[in-house]
């Protein structure tokens, strides 16, 4: 998280994040505002497992990085 073009209030409430408050953050918007966000718990199995279960709909890496251009070998 880079909380340091935030408002020094966001910072703050970042701080008193506790690790027993999994799913906490402070989030900017576009218009500079800042605000507490809340989703659920998901644990590291779960996410592994739904990881693993939706591995086949990865795009490869090379259509990922089709677009950008070659880089230069000196």
């Amino acid at each position: 998280m880079t909380l340091g073009d935030l408002d020094p209030a966001a910072l703050v409430s970042a701080r008193a994040i506790t690790a027993e408050t999994p799913g906490a953050a402070i989030v900017a918007s576009q218009d500079g505002q800042w605000y507490r966000a809340r989703s659920f718990y998901v644990t590291e199995q779960a996410a592994e497992q739904a990881a693993n279960a939706h591995a086949h709909l990865a795009p490869a890496w090379d259509e990922i990085t089709a677009h950008l251009p070659k880089p230069i070998t000196a």
